[in-house]
This record gives structure tokens, C-alpha cells and sequence, in this order.
């Protein structure tokens, strides 16, 4: 069974595990998140996740972080030394909800890397003539 864990800077893990509770509903329980605020170190949870993933070998950890080169995500590098671990970074609502709702008790790199273009595709410019033709497809 997969085990999902969102990493942010402030509280933005806890908002996104919102969202997705009212989207998904009670499946969203299960994650976990962590939240760094001042005052506290990034490798404190780390350190909390990292014996997690060593005491269920067996168990798939799907870690996703906000930022990409920032200090939540760089301080869980260490987490992809472990055969059981998938880091992510740039979570958005859109791959949370992927990888909340897949069904597999492990999640290949091929479907990952699916979520993640599938994820990517949802962060677009939307332009006031774009919206006028959509309106008028109606």
C-alpha cells in the first residue's frame, strides 16, 4: 500500500490535504503532512520520515514537496535513497489528487511521470479571448 506525505514551506500541505478531503472525501485522512514554519528545521521531518519509510520496507512512500531547489525539497533529497521512495516536487491540488486516487498498491515511474505531465497541463495563461470563445462554444 502506498503511504502519500506532503511537505511544504507554511501551512500550504495542510490546505492542499483540505482540498483534496472535500474533493476525495475520507481517502485524504491518510496523508500526511508536514509543515515548515519558523522556527523549525526541515530535517527534523525528515528524519521523522525517514525511519517511517525504513520501518515499512514493503510500503510505497510517495513524498511530495512544494518547491524544486528550496529548502523543504532539497533537505528530503536523502529520501531517494530509499528503494521504497518517490520525491515530487511542485505539488499542485491536480497531481495530489492523481496520486490520491489511483488505485495501485504501488505507482509505477510510468504513471508518475504521466501524473506529472497530466499535472503540468493544468497551469496555463488564461486570456480574456480565450474565455469569450470558450463562451461562445456554449
Amino acid at each position: 500500500m502506498k503511504k502519500i506525505i506532503i511537505a511544504t514551506h507554511g501551512e500550504l500541505a495542510l490546505g492542499i490535504k483540505n482540498a483534496l478531503e472535500l474533493i476525495a472525501g475520507s481517502m485524504a485522512k491518510e496523508i500526511s503532512t508536514y509543515s515548515l514554519t519558523p522556527g523549525k528545521s526541515a530535517t527534523d521531518f525528515v528524519a521523522e520520515i525517514e525511519k517511517e519509510m525504513i520501518d515499512h520496507p514493503d510500503q510505497q512512500f510517495i513524498v511530495m514537496g512544494d518547491m524544486y531547489g528550496a529548502s523543504v525539497v532539497n533537505a528530503m533529497l536523502s529520501l531517494v535513497n530509499y528503494p521504497n521512495g518517490v520525491l515530487l516536487s511542485g505539488v499542485n491540488l491536480s497531481l495530489a489528487l492523481q496520486v490520491l486516487l489511483d488505485g495501485s498498491e504501488m505507482i509505477s515511474d510510468e504513471s508518475i511521470d504521466e501524473m506529472i505531465k497530466e499535472a503540468q497541463k493544468g497551469i496555463v495563461r488564461i486570456q480574456l479571448d480565450q474565455i469569450e470563445l470558450e463562451e461562445e462554444d456554449f
